[in-house]
């Protein structure tokens, strides 16, 4: 029939969830303005929130921190939560975060997605490492990619609106 079907990956990496004991009346974002193939995968974000949240406008969030505001981009259906939630430490985390492996947030509601883009898929681990070289470097990107998790888990405990 001449029909034919083209996929593309825009993110392979790790996706994690925190649930929240408080709960935003709409939808915060921040992604790296470049986050997934030159900037892709944060347009998608975008577009998938979009739709998941129709009806509600979502307005682009500039915040007092200029170094964030050159690299990620903020968008919420409430403004004043984004200001809640993006603290400065919290956005002082996200920065290293992102200079350490590429990430997006997403707080929707009562829970807050953090996506992980390494590219790769840390729990298929295929064939076996050539050398004690090759292991050794695939633990360090996965110890970073847990610190970041970790560290962010941290920050979050530190702010009294969400916990």
């Amino acid at each position: 029939d001449g029909e034919t079907t083209t996929t593309y990956t825009v993110f392979k990496g790790q996706m994690a969830s925190y649930s929240l004991r408080k709960e935003l009346t709409g939808y915060v974002e921040i992604s790296r303005k470049t986050f997934g193939n030159r900037g892709r995968l944060s347009k998608k974000l975008s577009n998938f929130s979009s739709r998941v949240f129709r009806g509600r406008e979502f307005e682009n969030v500039e915040m007092e921190n200029e170094a964030f505001n050159k690299v990620d981009n903020g968008r919420a259906q409430v403004p004043q939560e984004a200001f809640l939630v993006l603290t400065p430490q919290f956005m002082e985390k996200l920065m290293q975060i992102n200079s350490e492996v590429p990430a997006s947030f997403c707080f929707a509601r009562d829970t807050l997605y953090m996506a992980l883009q390494s590219k790769e898929d840390r729990f298929e681990i295929k064939g076996s490492f050539s050398d004690e070289a090759d292991l050794e470097e695939f633990r360090s990107r996965v110890r970073t990619e847990l610190r970041a998790t970790t560290d962010l888990i941290d920050v979050l405990k530190t702010n009294e609106y969400l916990f």
